[in-house]
Order: C-alpha cells, then structure tokens, then sequence
C-alpha cells in the first residue's frame, strides 16, 4: 500500500511539472506572436495599399497622408512581402526614436 502510494505521488508530481513546462512554453509562444497595436495598424494600412488601391495608389496617398504610421508604411514599401514581418518591427523601432 505505502509503495503504491509514493508511486502515485511521484506520478501526480511528475505530471503537474510537466504541464506547468508546457504551459509556460505556450505563453512564451503567444507572447512572441503577439504584435503591438501600431504595428498591426501598419501591416493594414500596407494590405489595403496593394490590395484596395491598387492602380489608385494616389488617392491611397491622399487618404493617409496625415496618419501617424504613413511614414513608417511608405518606408516598408521598399521591401518585398516575404521581407516585411521581419523588417516592420525594425521599421517602427527606428521610427520611434
């Protein structure tokens, strides 16, 4: 009885570390997909450049001209669409100092 008991116990022990492990690992994961409002903001105002206004990039220009992310968006124009979720949170970065 006492054998089978300690067995439980190491078992019941081993589990809860194990699911204290995973999730840590999960929040660690989440908290790096995460993105900060600004940027989500600027991936927008870059989707709806190439996809809303296409061939009307001029009235695009006009419309955000005075958005606080503009410069940030019209810099992350000169990357490629693999590039940019690498180089958006660089931009921004640079941008805020």
């Amino acid at each position: 009885m006492k054998k089978s008991f300690f067995v439980y116990l190491k078992c019941l022990f081993v589990i809860v570390t194990l699911k204290k492990i995973f999730y840590n690992a999960h929040n660690l994961t989440i908290g790096m997909m995460m993105k900060t409002n600004k940027e989500k903001e600027a991936y927008k105002l870059r989707f709806e450049y190439y996809n809303f206004y296409e061939n009307k990039e001029i009235k695009w220009h006009e419309k955000y001209k005075k958005h606080d992310l503009y410069d940030v968006v019209v810099q992350s124009f000169n990357y490629r669409f693999h590039e940019i979720g690498k180089v958006m949170p660089k931009i921004l970065k640079d941008y805020k100092k």
